[in-house]
């Protein structure tokens, strides 16, 4: 089940690499990937068909990109990586 997990969380996240993201929170963005994936495989394994997986991640992947663009543009008014 890893690679139709690896499929869906990648197509969720793959807006991720136009932005420039800060090298602070490089590590942030990867520990929740492996959450999102965690989560698809853990839905996929529980009988969730591929449909209803990528609907529930892109909403959680949603909330994380807000917090995370907040983070970037308050990275960016602190003097932070540029």
């Amino acid at each position: 089940m890893a690679e139709p997990a690896e499929g869906l969380v990648s197509r969720t996240t793959a807006s991720l690499e136009t932005m420039h993201v800060p090298q602070a929170l490089h590590d942030s963005i990867e520990l929740h990937k492996r959450h999102l994936l965690g989560l698809a495989g853990a839905l996929l394994v529980g009988g969730h068909d591929e449909a209803t997986v990528q609907q529930t991640i892109d909403g959680v992947f949603q909330s994380y990109k807000g917090e995370l663009v907040t983070a970037i543009l308050a990275l960016r008014e602190g003097g932070g990586d540029p």
